[in-house]
């Protein structure tokens, strides 16, 4: 749950429009969430992604609901695990301030900006290469943790 305003006007905008869409030309929404949610994303892929958010957009309202009133922002700091989080720089679904919150208030958690403008990165572009590569790098260092700091499996 994101109080921002004019990021909840956008998320209810777009929720409004999928009811919209709903019957009739839903290709056309599609295709507009799939350029929003991808920007760098041509064709197939806009479509494939586009019709998928449909879907998603299409759930009950009331799980809608708990989409949009679920707050985890205060049980974050609890957390104690290696954290790694990375975003787009120009995700214009979700801001990139989002992610650096969330950062910020998990204790040691590392933030990596990824040169992207798209929400989910692409296999072709650069980004895809700098996420896999902080990624591995990120599993190695955790693997490194002693055994005892792990947790052990119930006998």
């Amino acid at each position: 749950m994101r109080g921002d305003e004019a990021e909840i006007k956008r998320r209810e905008t777009l929720i409004e429009f999928a009811r919209n869409y709903q019957t009739g030309d839903g290709g056309v929404f599609a295709q507009m969430l799939g350029s929003l949610y991808w920007p760098g994303a041509r064709g197939e892929t806009v479509d494939w992604f586009g019709e998928r958010l449909v879907t998603i957009m299409d759930l009950d309202e009331e799980i809608m609901d708990v989409f949009r009133s679920v707050d985890v922002m205060r049980e974050i700091p609890s957390i104690r695990a290696e954290t790694l989080v990375m975003h787009s720089r120009g995700d214009r679904v979700i801001g990139f301030g989002c992610s650096k919150e969330i950062a910020e208030a998990i204790p040691g958690a590392r933030l990596v900006e990824l040169d992207s403008d798209n929400h989910v990165i692409i296999g072709t572009e650069p980004a895809w290469e700098s996420a896999r590569r902080e990624l591995r790098a990120f599993l190695r260092e955790t693997d490194k943790a002693p055994e005892a700091e792990l947790p052990r499996p119930a006998d």
